[in-house]
């Protein structure tokens, strides 16, 4: 008995491990063939899987384990292998560009999204039956096994970070794969040649892939790399982003500004890296030193240093180091360049050092690994100039691709931290697409008018000089706008000068403080006071509203009560963005997938009972699923720069969730023989604690940020845990209650929960957008409670008082 347990332990270690790096895989995978936001999908489509699998278990019953325990997971541990193999290779090859349905009226993409919802689903789904079965056998040894359970999916999560970053998002999901064929020899014995054979064969496969282009990632039509595959020359992969590094090439190039075209030379050799197919950055050869390479001078992202010579600067986004090259050409005496990918910054460090003629190596040029906000927040230097160029990974603008995408550079408080590094004197730049009804400069130009207004600014207009222009080797057809935010008021001194500059190298002016040179578009936002900018932005077709840390959309600029009302059928308003289309059309389909694949059995092989309490059981439990993803996910995105970025932010929050999670179930039984009695102390704790530390953790986070990482690491894990533990335990307590008094709706509790956490990964994505992670945290405080009450007042309380007292 005690073998077999361990055997059991050992096979869903390896399983839930397997899962989590899958997961964490695809997530990077579809952050290259379509765009970051659909990330969210892939935790749908995981927990979508697995509640179809808990249904199946249910209405198959020992049909479906008709072979034996062990062959049962053997057989279904190699079809997990088999359609994680399959996904890989089929899904990155279908046809889904959503930002046609925007730029072309092409709806049917949606078929091509359910498609890839599926294919995605189904190694989930396999491995869903294995976990479940495990689990169901488990017996009296059922906390250890669930405690390798829990404690596989947490490991998986840190080790995905390590798989990424060796082997590469394709690669990873043969690993999976050849791991998935380990647990199918431990368990069967029947076909052990068989399962064997398929391990060596995906173990020998996986370095293959890794290092070959055997099976290529196709960028999407809206992403510069598309159809320049063949000029890539060295491919890196990072948790953060995969990094695509071309041949030498002698193309002008913009590089997140504008290039101008008063500049007559040639094309330096340069080598472009896309960062997951888009975000063009680059390494420019200059000639012997930046400061003798003359298109250096013809950026208009150079602009701040035409006042601010021989300037302390600091580039946040350096990428392959143009903006740093820019600074030294306009004699910056010393340059720090932050960036959050140490890939990145490794290449021109070692692979391409010689290429930037040692640029990088100089004793004046400073490169940082970190996040922007963070190395903000631990260096306490002041600087005569900070640049940020085009920084994310934005690449469908018009389509707005990026509006769900978390962005803390852009900020309210990332604002204030600016103006706070800057000397007296000193400038922040922002280079960003300037579209012919600006939004995001806008909304970039609002903020900082706040910012200054709270640090008592009189006159904010007068800190203000904006530039504008269409450069050379542009990828959008649209001018970009250079936004330059002083610290002190610009002089006429430096606004003649400034300006001199432009016009020699044909950039226009479109704000100034003087009034000489005005873009009546943005003058508004420059100039107006509090009452007027609130009325402006009221009337503007665009939400404007400044993002902050605890809702740093900055790309959602669509207003969800305006697709509520319909604006964008009749022609009214803006054109619903692409991110909105994706998240809303999701969330159809997976409602319709849940209800067929979890519900739809359910209710045709395994009838609820018409007797009473069915309402409070099944609000319950749907009540658990939605509550937990929605703390979950928020926690995720709260903990994002204090722990330098959200590849960090996903492994050591989600290890986190899981393990103390894991810790509350197990001690869920011990608590109380009553399961009634645990739940209504432990979901009352869990709301005030919830509701606590969404008030307090901002603050506590600031205070701690000067930790090391490691202390970071630690103390988020803190905060985490007793949350985690405590949300870990009324779905146990929730189903031993219901087995006593309902056993026959015990199937439906887990049907029902799978479902509301499946559609709770996408409602949390709209309460994030509209309300932000704090509100968002405590509306699923709020869940959990609502859903206690409920079942404490149905019918089903009153049902288990007999079986609770005897």
């Amino acid at each position: 008995m005690r073998n077999e347990s361990t055997i059991r332990s050992v096979q869903i270690f390896l399983l839930a491990l397997g899962v989590l790096v899958l997961e964490v895989s695809l997530t990077r995978v579809f952050s290259f063939i379509m765009f970051h936001h659909m990330t969210y999908l892939v935790i749908s489509v995981a927990l979508l899987g697995f509640g179809a699998a808990s249904s199946a278990l249910t209405i198959r019953g020992d049909a479906e384990t008709r072979g034996g325990t062990e062959d049962f997971v053997a057989r279904n541990a190699w079809r997990f292998g088999l359609g994680t193999v399959a996904a890989i290779v089929v899904i990155p090859r279908i046809r889904f560009y959503p930002e046609d349905m925007i730029l072309r009226g092409d709806y049917s993409h949606f078929f091509s999204l359910l498609i890839v919802l599926v294919l995605a689903g189904i190694p989930f789904y396999f491995a869903g039956l294995c976990v479940g079965h495990i689990l169901s056998r488990a017996g009296e040894r059922i906390n250890r096994v669930y405690f390798s359970d829990l404690i596989g999916a947490a490991l998986g999560s840190l080790t995905s970070l390590l798989v990424i970053s060796h082997l590469g998002g394709t690669a990873a999901c043969f690993a999976v794969a050849a791991l998935t064929m380990l647990v199918a020899i431990v368990s069967g014995a029947r076909h052990r040649v068989r399962y064997a054979v398929a391990c060596l064969v995906l173990a020998a496969l996986t370095p293959f892939v890794a290092r070959t282009n055997v099976l290529p990632l196709y960028a999407p039509p809206d992403k510069p790399l598309f159809r320049n595959e063949d000029t890539i020359e060295h491919t890196e992969w990072h948790p953060i982003t995969r990094i695509d590094v071309t041949r030498v090439l002698h193309r002008h190039h913009s590089y997140g500004g504008a290039l101008s075209w008063d500049y007559s030379g040639p094309a330096p050799p340069q080598r472009v890296i896309y960062q997951d197919g888009g975000a063009l950055t680059g390494i420019i050869q200059p000639n012997g030193q930046p400061e003798a390479t003359p298109v250096l001078g013809h950026y208009m992202q150079g602009s701040a240093f035409v006042i601010r010579p021989h300037a302390q600067a600091l580039v946040i986004g350096c990428g392959g180091g143009v903006d740093v090259m820019i600074a030294l050409h306009h004699r910056a005496r010393h340059v720090v360049g932050v960036d959050i990918n140490p890939k990145t910054i490794d290449l021109v460090r070692t692979k391409y050092a010689d290429f930037a003629r040692g640029t990088f190596q100089r004793e004046d040029v400073e490169l940082v690994v970190s996040e922007g906000r963070h190395f903000l927040t631990k260096d306490d230097r002041r600087f005569d100039v900070i640049q940020l160029s085009g920084v994310d990974t934005f690449t469908a603008l018009a389509a707005g691709a990026y509006a769900l995408t978390e962005y803390y550079i852009y900020t309210r408080e990332a604002m204030d931290q600016y103006l706070a590094h800057l000397e007296p004197d000193g400038i922040v730049g922002f280079s960003r697409p300037l579209l012919k009804q600006p939004r995001e400069t806008a909304k970039l130009i609002i903020t900082a008018v706040e910012a200054l207004e709270a640090i008592g600014t009189r006159r904010p207009a007068d800190h203000f000089v904006i530039l504008s222009a269409r450069g050379k080797g542009t990828y959008f057809a649209m001018p970009w706008g250079q936004v330059m935010i002083k610290r002190s008021p610009f002089t006429r001194q430096e606004v003649e000068r400034l300006t001199r500059w432009a016009t020699a190298h044909d950039f226009h002016v479109a704000y100034e403080p003087f009034g000489n040179r005005v873009d009546s578009q943005l003058a508004p936002f420059v100039r107006s006071g509090p009452e007027e900018r609130g009325r402006i932005m009221e009337d503007y077709v665009f939400d404007l509203t400044p993002a902050t840390d605890d809702r740093p959309f900055f790309f959602q600029y669509y207003r969800w009560d305006d697709f509520w009302k319909l604006k964008w059928l009749r022609g009214e308003g803006p054109v619903i963005t692409m991110g909105a289309i994706v998240l809303l059309a999701s969330f159809v389909q997976v409602l319709i997938l849940s209800a067929l694949f979890v519900l739809y059995p359910l209710y045709r092989k395994v009838p609820a009972a018409r007797k009473g309490g069915r309402t409070g059981i099944f609000v319950y439990f749907a009540a658990l699923g939605l509550g937990f993803i929605v703390i979950e996910v928020a926690l995720l995105q709260k903990f994002t720069v204090f722990l330098g970025g959200p590849a960090y932010s996903m492994a050591i929050t989600l290890f986190a969730i899981l393990l103390s999670s894991g810790f509350g179930a197990l001690a869920s039984k011990s608590f109380s023989a009553s399961p009634l009695r645990t739940v209504s102390v432990v979901i009352p704790l869990l709301a005030v604690a919830v509701l606590v530390e969404s008030v307090a953790l901002d603050g506590w986070i600031e205070r701690l940020m000067d930790l090391p990482r490691s202390g970071r690491c630690a103390a988020a894990a803190g905060f985490v845990f007793p949350l985690g533990f405590l949300m870990g335990m009324p779905f146990p307590s929730g189903l031993r209650l219901v087995h006593r008094v309902r056993p026959e709706l015990s199937p439906w509790s887990w049907g029902i929960n799978a479902c509301a956490t499946v559609m709770g990964s996408v409602v949390t994505m709209m309460l994030s957008t509209t309300l932000g992670f704090n509100r968002a945290m405590q509306i699923g405080a709020v869940v959990y409670l609502v859903g206690w009450l409920i079942f404490l007042f149905s019918r089903g309380r009153r049902s288990g008082e007999a079986p609770s007292s005897a």
